[in-house]
């Protein structure tokens, strides 16, 4: 995650706490936005954690002999459940998208602005160019980072509901399916 920055002269240490705080203060005017993105992110992971429930009652419906109409709703419900997948997903990513620009426009805007109230003695000793460079392509590894925290919330929330699924249905199976993970 951190690759490509390397320290320089002008770079200050902070506590991670003190970090946190002024990032989230840059998202506190987007606080409808973001409960939103919430939202979908637990309806998505919701539905998408249907979808294997109802292929196992679809094998369940092809072992049995009298399965033939349970087996066309599967698959319809199969159907519209991936037709919802995807207009959750793009709602979420354009709304995310939307608040990460945002929020890196800002901190940009910030950002330069503190690099112009440099007294000019500052630029004798750095280049004016690796300032901004720096600028630029922190605040992108940032919204990438912000980008790739909401998909892991997304994916972790989808494992748990999975995972309570599988623990009610057969809980010996599930332990020994959590035991072979580390080995794939």
């Amino acid at each position: 995650m951190f690759g490509g920055l390397a320290s320089d002269k002008y770079d200050r240490q902070y506590e991670d706490n003190y970090l946190i705080k002024r990032l989230a203060s840059y998202f506190k005017p987007h606080m409808r936005r973001l409960q939103g993105i919430v939202g979908l992110l637990v309806v998505f992971a919701i539905i998408a954690s249907i979808s294997p429930v109802i292929i196992s009652a679809g094998v369940q419906a092809l072992q049995d002999k009298n399965g033939g109409n349970l087996l066309e709703l599967i698959i319809g419900g199969l159907l519209v459940i991936a037709l919802l997948n995807y207009g959750i997903y793009f709602l979420r990513r354009r709304l995310t998208s939307r608040i990460v620009a945002d929020v890196i426009g800002q901190l940009r805007k910030d950002a330069f602005n503190a690099a112009v109230e440099r007294d000019l003695a500052f630029y004798d000793e750095n280049k004016s160019g690796k300032i901004v460079s720096r600028i630029t392509s922190d605040t992108q590894e940032l919204s990438q980072v912000i980008v790739i925290c909401t998909d892991l919330f997304e994916q972790m929330l989808e494992f748990f509901i999975i995972f309570v699924v599988l623990i009610t249905r057969e809980w010996r199976l599930t332990l020994l399916l959590l035991a072979m993970m580390p080995i794939v």
